[in-house]
């Protein structure tokens, strides 16, 4: 759902503006629409993979209101059209996870 930039200062993410009905390239716990993924399917994925569920959740959370957080702060410094800003509003919007 988003792009990882790394500068010197550190990394960001940078949320990349999806195609309409684009799909996961590969399906996440059985599902490839990315507006669909939920925690559900991230406990499912721990489930299968015996990994720590706490782990994993945290993470997706982490990263879900990271990406949010910097977006918002963010988005009016990127040199971005504002037609291409407001797509990536409408995707994270539709977007599932905390």
């Amino acid at each position: 759902w988003s792009e990882a930039v790394m500068h010197s200062w550190g990394s960001y993410f940078v949320p990349v503006p999806y195609i309409p009905n684009d799909q996961l390239a590969l399906n996440l716990a059985g599902e490839k629409n990315m507006n669909a993924v939920s925690l559900e399917h991230f406990r499912k994925l721990t489930r299968k993979s015996e990994v720590p569920e706490h782990l994993v959740l945290n993470s997706v959370r982490e990263t879900a209101e990271k990406t949010l957080e910097k977006w918002n702060e963010n988005k009016m410094a990127y040199d971005l059209p504002v037609a291409l800003r407001k797509r990536i509003d409408d995707h994270l919007s539709k977007i599932r996870l905390p």
